[in-house]
């Protein structure tokens, strides 16, 4: 029967008990990986800040619109509140110089102030609107 040699691992007169080579390139590699995954990981965070400070921008603008667009509805509501009273009569004038009317829509209470004024055979109509709560 044929035996296979013996081979031991580590002789005694040695320091280094391991017999496995080191792998001289895994090393100094992994720690270049980490300083491009950091990199990469700051890079999308700051991507990320960005995209939410633009989507809070267009958010404000938006409601900043909605504002605009609910106080032009209070004004010309104002206005053919106007039309109305004048038609009815057409020399009425409000008592105290403005009428102001105050109303509340879906939770959000607007107003108008209402000025009229005649100026010889013209009459001036002034109409000023505010938005509360919006």
């Amino acid at each position: 029967m044929n035996r296979l040699p013996i081979i031991p691992l580590f002789s005694r007169g040695t320091s280094d008990p391991s017999p496995v080579p080191k792998r001289s390139g895994l090393n100094s590699q992994s720690g270049f990986a980490t300083i491009i995954a950091v990199f990469v990981m700051m890079l999308f965070s700051a991507m990320g800040m960005v995209l939410v400070s633009i989507s809070a921008g267009q958010l404000e603008g938006a409601r900043s619109n909605y504002r605009e667009a609910q106080a032009l509805y209070v004004a010309d509501s104002g206005y053919e509140r106007a039309k109305q009273l004048l038609a009815e009569d057409p020399s009425w004038t409000p008592g105290g110089g403005v009428l102001t009317e105050t109303f509340t829509i879906s939770g959000t209470t607007g107003s108008y102030d209402i000025t009229v004024n005649t100026v010889g055979a013209n009459i001036e109509v002034t109409i000023e609107s505010s938005m509360l709560g919006a």
